[in-house]
């Protein structure tokens, strides 16, 4: 059973919804679920320092679950990983 009104949640250290993708309910055997890479690295440089938590919000499960916490780096960290 797939559950229904799924959605993921991508959360700033704050815990201020930054962005929210939204699934369809399972009604055939396909229950997969494709998030962007690029959206949240674009997210990440917007954010500032710290963590965004990814977050799955379902009809079954209203109070959300943690998935994943993704780091920030800061920006100067970045720039010299980059050279």
């Amino acid at each position: 059973m797939v559950c229904k009104s799924r959605t993921f949640q991508l959360k700033s250290p704050d815990l201020k919804v930054l962005r929210q993708w939204q699934f369809a309910n399972g009604e055939s055997k396909n229950f997969s679920t494709t998030v962007s890479v690029k959206e949240i690295a674009d997210l990440q440089e917007k954010s500032g320092a710290g963590t965004l938590d990814l977050y799955y919000v379902s009809k079954e499960a209203p109070q959300g679950r943690f998935l994943a916490g993704i780091p920030i780096p800061d920006k100067a960290t970045a720039k010299n990983n980059s050279k």
